[in-house]
């Protein structure tokens, strides 16, 4: 499943216009919306913008059922206040998911 499938099902399960959702995510009209659904792949950081948008978060499970899972949202953090100014979104976003990867770990080690 597409990227863009997944907003359009959680926009409709949500009941939610592409104005809707621009509007959620600080944009003023809804062409930003318009311009994720219609091209050929997402950047992550738009995926979670979009799903936080709509009340949805970015979960990754871990698949060899050890029910090992973390969140990915857009939440705000100190590091990101202190990010390097050449640093992209991406960047940023990969790290704290390496972050989160490594602290999740780590608490299940502790179990």
């Amino acid at each position: 499943m597409k990227e863009q499938e997944v907003v359009r099902r959680v926009m409709k399960e949500k009941q939610m216009t592409q104005m809707d959702v621009a509007v959620a995510c600080g944009k003023k009209n809804q062409s930003y919306i318009s311009m994720l659904l219609q091209g050929k792949s997402m950047r992550v950081d738009n995926l979670v913008k979009v799903l936080n948008a709509c009340g949805y978060d970015l979960v990754a499970v871990d698949r060899s059922g050890i029910g090992r899972k973390f969140t990915v949202t857009e939440e705000p953090t100190e590091e990101d206040d202190m990010a390097e100014a050449g640093e992209t979104d991406e960047e940023r976003l990969r790290m704290l998911i390496e972050k989160i990867v490594d602290e999740k770990i780590g608490e299940i080690r502790w179990r």
